[in-house]
């Protein structure tokens, strides 16, 4: 991968167009036994077992400073498996179901599951969940800086030992402000302020 120059909305639009413009022909095949987000209206109920998992995911994130992070990491990979059998037996539904399943996948520990939290994302957001659209910007910067391209939007910190604050590498021109807006990441300038406040807060610990 290295020295590949990435287009990040390749994978955005690739991923939309399946969602939204497979035809009724091309998708034929075990259509009876999808349930689909779009259609089901608001009838479906989110899957319980996400909810709980997501909820363990963000309670191992409420840091403390006892906090054992390899058993953390163990968890988290334990909640990758389950949920990725949820994906696969079709028992997420819900915008919300995507939601929480993406951030799960954000955690994991390897760039294929951040560009799939990335994918899920979309699906949630294809679900009417607008909450999803930061995790789906999110995703896709850790995706990219994993592979060791530039993040673009922004929302990824890095706390260097013996080294300030950074979300380097980053390509800050090819997305402008007036988009991250759209999606609910801060512009250039707000996230340059908290980078600093980061940095402070580190060196107030040391």
């Amino acid at each position: 991968m290295e020295g590949m120059k990435v287009r990040p909305f390749l994978f955005l639009s690739a991923i939309l167009s399946t969602i939204y413009w497979t035809s009724p022909a091309a998708a034929d095949t075990g259509a009876a036994t999808v349930r689909d987000c779009r259609t089901a209206g608001a009838s479906m109920a989110d899957n319980p077992r996400m909810a709980a998992i997501f909820e363990a995911d963000q309670a191992d994130r409420r840091e403390t400073a006892d906090t054992d992070w390899q058993a953390v990491n163990r968890r988290d990979l334990e909640r990758l498996s389950e949920t990725e059998a949820l994906i696969a037996a079709n028992a997420l539904v819900t915008g919300q179901d995507f939601l929480r399943a993406a951030f799960v996948f954000q955690h994991g520990k390897e760039p294929r599951s951040y560009l799939k939290a990335h994918s899920i994302a979309l699906v949630a957001m294809a679900c009417g969940n607008r909450d999803a659209v930061w995790i789906a910007t999110a995703a896709l910067d850790r995706y990219l800086q994993a592979i060791g391209q530039p993040q673009v939007f922004g929302t990824q910190f890095r706390f260097p030992d013996q080294a300030p604050v950074t979300q380097e590498p980053y390509d800050r021109s090819l997305i402008p402000d007036t988009l991250r807006r759209q999606l609910g990441v801060p512009p250039l300038a707000d996230q340059e302020r908290q980078r600093l406040r980061m940095q402070a807060e580190v060196e107030q610990g040391q």
